[in-house]
């Protein structure tokens, strides 16, 4: 029996797992795969790491077709690792060989290789992780529901740049110190912020914010203040940009007609017999942003607009638009 490569990495010395653990690893995630060659799936052999650290029991990564795992939970919790933890990785590995990444993580394709392997299609673990833990929650955030939300650092850092919700109220959470009530009126803590407020309002991006100016001065029309400083309000200035509801003030004449999803920008003229500024061509976007475009469009299902493919300021706004879906649910 051929048994997977292990790989390391800069943390695999301070994260020793025991050379025959190690080894029934490799062993299992061999005997799965070659079972579910026996089925009709065909790929490669896929390799292992033992540097995976936090509370995730185990990741699969595709293409790189590699398994990650916890060496503190496998630890702690071998022989869970052995009966569910590999499988349910190698599982994902199966799904994306057969149906391609534009499956749900845990869809019905997940489900049915799961089963294929004689094991219960359960998405989370239940292992104990507190020794596992990176950094504790020490962050207290609050919402309409009478029990506050704890973060890490990192979740902490992540929330000053876009908002998380909650799963039940599905309001938006908020730093709160230590014995502040739901629905106290806290100072927000955003730079920009005026007064209190009890509800955070989301900035627009960088990107974001430089296609709506643009467009702006392609048609001779101020940009909404509101749009400087809302997310939501700027992306109703660039919809309603690319619709053609937006028109010039009176005397003045746009360059040319907004072309959808392209960040084409020039200053507007007045009517007159003087030529229009030209317009600079726009920069494409990158191969991974295209990349990054095309799988988190997988992710929700749709496709991306072939308007934006040639933009990568207009790429970059849908993404923001896309990013903000995927936060409120």
């Amino acid at each position: 029996m051929q048994l997977p490569l292990e790989t390391l990495s800069a943390k695999a010395e301070s994260l020793r797992v025991p050379a025959a653990l190690k080894l029934k690893c490799r062993e299992q995630l061999a005997r799965l795969h070659d079972a579910l060659l026996g089925k009709g799936f065909a790929w490669p052999m896929p390799t292992v790491s033992f540097e995976l650290r936090g509370r995730t029991a185990g990741q699969a990564l595709w293409p790189s077709n590699h398994v990650r795992l916890n060496a503190v939970l496998l630890v702690e919790n071998p022989d869970a690792f052995l009966e569910g933890v590999i499988g349910h990785e190698l599982a994902h590995l199966a799904t994306h060989a057969r149906y391609g990444v534009a499956v749900k993580a845990h869809g019905p394709q997940w489900q049915s290789v799961m089963r294929l392997l004689g094991l219960k299609p359960s998405r989370c673990h239940t292992l104990d992780t507190r020794r596992a833990a990176v950094s504790k929650p020490t962050h207290r955030y609050i919402c309409a529901c009478a029990e506050p939300h704890w973060l890490t650092p990192r979740r902490h850092g992540i929330a000053r740049k876009r908002d998380y919700v909650c799963r039940r109220c599905r309001q938006v959470l908020r730093h709160a110190p230590q014995g502040a009530r739901p629905g106290m009126a806290l100072p927000e803590a955003r730079e920009g912020a005026t007064a209190p407020s009890t509800h955070a309002v989301r900035p627009p991006t960088p990107a974001m914010l430089g296609y709506a100016q643009g467009l702006a001065r392609r048609l001779g029309v101020p940009l909404p203040p509101g749009a400087t400083e809302g997310f939501e309000a700027c992306r109703a200035f660039i919809e309603a940009a690319r619709s053609g509801r937006l028109a010039p003030p009176e005397g003045v004449t746009a360059a040319a007609p907004v072309p959808t999803g392209s960040a084409v920008i020039a200053e507007h003229v007045p009517t007159s017999p003087a030529k229009p500024m030209a317009a600079p061509p726009a920069t494409p976007p990158s191969e991974g942003q295209l990349r990054f475009a095309k799988g988190l469009a997988a992710r929700l299902g749709i496709v991306v607009p072939g308007s934006v493919l040639g933009c990568r300021r207009a790429l970059s706004a849908w993404l923001d638009e896309q990013g903000e879906r995927l936060s409120r649910g």
